[in-house]
């Protein structure tokens, strides 16, 4: 895309495509958190570390915090 082309109006097709492009890439983190979430959970139930878990899963310790946090509040909710 030039430096021109931003003032171009955007087709219909063209917006549609880019929101299935994000749908599907929103998806599939979605689904790759879900089961890294299960994951650090059962690690976490056995005894891990979340630092141990952060490195295992390439993502920082405030993720893992979240993620079990996360956890709680559903917990608590269906509780």
């Amino acid at each position: 895309m030039n430096h021109s082309d931003w003032n171009r109006p955007t087709t219909a097709g063209e917006v549609h495509r880019r929101a299935g492009g994000r749908r599907a890439y929103n998806a599939r983190r979605r689904l790759a958190s879900f089961f890294r979430r299960r994951a650090v959970f059962a690690a976490y139930d056995a005894g891990a570390t979340v630092a141990e878990l952060a490195a295992a899963h390439g993502v920082t310790v405030r993720t893992i915090y979240r993620d079990l946090q996360r956890r709680r509040v559903v917990t608590r909710l269906l509780v």
